[in-house]
């Protein structure tokens, strides 16, 4: 039976979720409200308030930022980032006149969170990080109550040197260094393009000694961030501390750095365990060693690679494989890989056909996808006792026959229009 007969009816999810928000935001914390100009309490989209006013006040449990373009600091101050410290939920999205979360579009109205506060064509004097989230303040742990979904971050770039955590993660930085500190917020439907760090282009997750950073990354891209160093995309930082963090319909297109063109774990002395699930690794660069993913750990570490239902292709590196792994657990399963299985790398049910993956589009979903055509190799090829219930999308996968990689193929999918999307680059 063919898996398009199942129904996904988005209208009938849509509307029994607005029936149930309708409670649900009764009982939930204030909503503030945010626009570009905001000046006022935030208590409705005609008294916006500031989106640095909204993360500093304490009463707003829930953040809706109105479409548009917010920079940390309106006078160049470089080291000025848009500070979470708290658990809250932070949307981003609307068009402005909206009553219910799932009412917004971010893929049509972008809240872009941009780090170009200086010069408009130069780089380095962008801040150092568009996003700082600390979990070691007095406040408490950042943990996965903790939400930011539906933004653009770009333009961080993380090149300082007086503050070591000032060359770290450009688009996030993610603190959760120190004995029972945390930082392990959920980061979904979220962009990060063209961001800069020496270390962790787009997004530092740092949980180095004995603290513990095991962000849920989810339905988001990761395309054109860059490191001079580590992890072109993200760095998972858990040299004697703990990093846990998951990784679920997520495409990382075209990031380069110097080890790790995508990721690039340090689990020396501490546990790197990162568990990726149904996501796109796709013509990302290492000037020297990892393409795709480096995975570090130090001999008796209890660090673990997991690697389930992806898609590996043409990855580009200058030694070894797409995936290098270093004294770690390493296993891939049901996924495609362009090349062999990589050293020290358990592989079960490897798939090296073509995917045949569209270009990068903003499609109908929040943020930018490939989409594999039915004639490719991700077709119906994907484990289903891991199959994720929703993709990369948001287009509810089916219980059997789901397809490898982020994006769920379906029927409008076959159609050679790209429908109302257009190609990023």
């Amino acid at each position: 039976m063919s898996k398009f007969i199942n129904c996904r009816c988005p209208q009938l999810f849509l509307s029994l979720f607005a029936i149930i928000m309708v409670y649900a935001q009764s009982e939930a914390a204030i909503i503030c409200h945010v626009s570009t100009d905001g000046d006022d309490n935030g208590s409705s989209w005609a008294q916006t308030m500031s989106l640095h006013d909204a993360l500093s006040d304490t009463s707003c449990g829930d953040i809706w930022v109105k479409q548009g373009t917010y920079y940390p600091s309106d006078v160049g101050d470089r080291s000025v980032s848009f500070l979470i410290n708290r658990n809250l939920a932070l949307y981003g999205g609307f068009e402005g006149d909206e009553s219910f979360l799932e009412e917004r579009r971010p893929g049509r109205f972008p809240s872009i969170l941009s780090g170009n506060i200086g010069s408009l064509n130069l780089e380095d004097d962008n801040s150092y990080h568009v996003i700082y989230v600390d979990g070691t303040t007095a406040s408490g742990p950042i943990t996965r109550d903790t939400i930011i979904d539906g933004f653009t971050v770009t333009g961080g770039y993380a090149d300082g040197q007086a503050n070591p955590r000032d060359n770290e993660g450009g688009g996030l930085l993610c603190n959760g260094k120190g004995a029972g500190n945390e930082c392990s917020p959920t980061i979904s439907n979220m962009t990060f393009i063209h961001n800069y760090a020496f270390m962790g282009g787009a997004m530092m997750n740092y949980g180095y000694a004995q603290g513990t950073s095991s962000p849920l990354i989810e339905r988001s891209t990761f395309a054109y961030n860059s490191s001079n160093n580590n992890g072109g995309a993200i760095y998972n930082h858990a040299f004697s501390g703990n990093n846990r963090t998951e990784i679920n319909n997520v495409t990382f297109y075209s990031n380069n750095g110097f080890i790790g063109g995508a990721i690039y774990g340090n689990g020396f002395s501490g546990d790197n365990s990162p568990i990726i699930l149904h996501s796109n690794f796709i013509k990302n660069n290492a000037f020297h060693t990892g393409g795709a993913i480096q995975h570090f750990a130090s001999e008796m570490s209890p660090s673990e690679l997991t690697i389930i239902n992806s898609i590996f292709w043409d990855n580009t590196q200058s030694a070894n494989s797409a995936i290098l792994v270093m004294n770690a657990v390493a296993t891939i399963n049901s996924s495609i890989f362009s090349d062999s299985c990589p050293d020290n790398v358990t592989c079960q049910n490897l798939i090296s056909g073509d995917p045949l993956l569209k270009p990068l589009l903003l499609d109908y979903g929040f943020t930018p996808t490939m989409i594999p055509r039915m004639s490719g190799a991700a077709y119906n090829a994907a484990d289903d006792n891991f199959c994720t219930y929703l993709d990369q999308r948001g287009e509810v996968r089916p219980a059997t026959g789901c397809d490898i990689g982020a994006v769920e193929i379906n029927v409008l999918d076959a159609d050679l229009i790209y429908k109302h999307g257009f190609q990023l680059y």
